[in-house]
């Protein structure tokens, strides 16, 4: 949230932050980060194998072969 206020009061300047990142939760984002580089990708973009479309995806397990594989809330 500090870096996120940080971001803010440095565009009300006319200056802006990139933030570099190796978190791969999306906390950043939803303090309100506009402008994040993810170094080690997102736990919630998924690609296709088959297309190489890149999709967010929040489900738990994220398909149906996962199901019981580990942890699920």
């Amino acid at each position: 949230m500090a870096l996120a206020k940080f971001e803010k009061n440095l565009e009300l300047s006319g200056r802006k932050l990139s933030l570099i990142t190796q978190n791969i939760d999306g906390l950043h984002q939803r303090a309100g980060s506009q402008k994040v580089i993810e170094l080690h990708g997102s736990l919630f973009k998924t690609r296709c194998t088959s297309c190489g479309e890149v999709a967010e995806n929040r489900n738990s397990p994220i398909c149906p072969a996962l199901a019981g594989k580990g942890y699920e809330h």
